[in-house]
């Protein structure tokens, strides 16, 4: 029976080459809805699965931050499909800034796309799920979920945030046979990266020299970390298509050997020094 999957977030990065990936799965396995808040970048997705578009793979405008626009894309697709079986939450983003120069604006609407807006779909689904007995929900995170990075402190607690909330719910859903999972990759070679780095300049001009010396350095190791030290999407995909594919699904699955090491490291130190030292260690300009 084909499954019907709603993907938020698919213009670039992982949620692109997860929705290419279902929609090209052979047999037609999958009718996947890949969302995104502007349908004009639609173009690398058309390319990437051209000849599943309107079969397998519905482009559709998805605000995750505009409830209105979740309620739209559900009610279509329980009036077209009658059911939905997986959703898969991906739209966020993030910024290197100061915390003391981050804008309560930005601040708000990172927490809403990331974190509330994953809430609304959520919201959306698991009352139709517990009706159908059955789904899954899959969340993708961060390593920055597990641990906070520099600078990077909102979109953090986003992710932290998220994190609770799927291990929280987790028992609850599985009494329904609902299944939710968190996806935890590390740096991936998408322009998600870059678009973290290229609007600090502004936000960051006001504080003083020896923090934004401090902003400049984490910015330059997230830019100059070779390609080769990035997961690509598609390795990302290959993990969240393990999840989608298993028996029984798993809270969390880290998508690289250095997120389950973090992990590792993290939950066998009630102190959180490990958190510290670790990061002192990848960005020495902490360590003075």
């Amino acid at each position: 029976m084909v499954k019907v999957v709603l993907i938020t977030g698919c213009s670039t990065g992982i949620g692109l080459a997860l929705a290419a990936r279902l929609a090209n799965s052979p047999g037609a396995e999958y009718k996947v809805y890949a969302t995104m808040r502007d349908v004009g970048k639609q173009g690398p997705l058309v390319q990437a699965a051209e000849n599943s578009i309107n079969k397998t793979l519905l482009i559709r405008k998805l605000d995750v931050c505009q409830a209105n626009q979740v309620e739209e894309i559900m009610k279509e697709i329980l009036d077209t499909e009658g059911k939905i079986d997986i959703l898969v939450n991906n739209a966020a983003f993030g910024l290197v800034c100061a915390f003391e120069k981050m804008p309560m604006e930005i601040a708000q609407n990172m927490m809403d796309t990331n974190f509330f807006g994953c809430m609304r779909s959520m919201q959306a689904c698991i009352p139709v799920m517990k009706k159908q007995g059955y789904g899954q929900i899959i969340n993708v995170s961060s390593c920055s979920g597990i641990f906070g990075v520099p600078f990077l402190g909102l979109y953090s607690a986003s992710k932290f945030a998220l994190e609770g909330l799927s291990e929280s719910l987790a028992p609850e859903l599985n009494a329904f046979g609902i299944n939710i999972s968190l996806i935890e990759p590390g740096p991936v070679n998408t322009p998600f990266i870059d678009t973290w780095v290229n609007i600090r300049q502004n936000l960051n001009e006001q504080v003083d020299q020896r923090t934004g010396q401090m902003v400049d350095t984490v910015a330059q190791t997230i830019i100059n970390r070779p390609m080769d030290a990035r997961q690509s999407a598609d390795g990302v995909v290959d993990v969240i298509m393990k999840c989608i594919r298993d028996e029984k699904p798993l809270l969390r699955y880290p998508t690289a050997e250095s997120v389950t090491n973090l992990n590792k490291r993290k939950l066998v130190d009630p102190t959180g020094q490990t958190v510290l030292d670790v990061t002192r260690g990848f960005y020495p300009i902490f360590d003075q």
